[in-house]
């Protein structure tokens, strides 16, 4: 998916730590993400994950894209950010399929 001016792909990811209100720490799901400077996805620049529950609130797309734009610190009332399904597959079970 294309957020602003990088390429983003969402994979899903079922082993993300994260720790609980009282410290301990639990193993949940999410995505897994990966931030490129081309449209070739060949020059990583970062990652990171969100978790549901943690780092966004459910399994939905819209989550996705909201957790998407804050990591990257763009701003979420722009009218160019387009979602689209999250079922256009690259790299396997990763996605590129929405347009930020």
């Amino acid at each position: 998916m294309k957020c602003s001016e990088y390429y983003v792909t969402v994979c899903p990811d079922n082993n993300i730590e994260r720790d609980d209100d009282h410290g301990n720490s639990q193993i949940c799901s999410g995505y897994f993400c990966e931030v490129y400077r081309d449209a070739e996805y060949k020059h990583c620049c970062d990652y990171f994950s969100l978790a549901f529950g943690h780092d966004i609130p459910e399994d939905s797309e819209e989550a996705v894209r909201l957790g998407i734009c804050q990591y990257l610190g763009l701003d979420l009332n722009e009218d160019r950010l387009e979602v689209k399904s999250l079922t256009s597959p690259v790299l396997g079970d990763c996605y590129t399929g929405m347009t930020m």
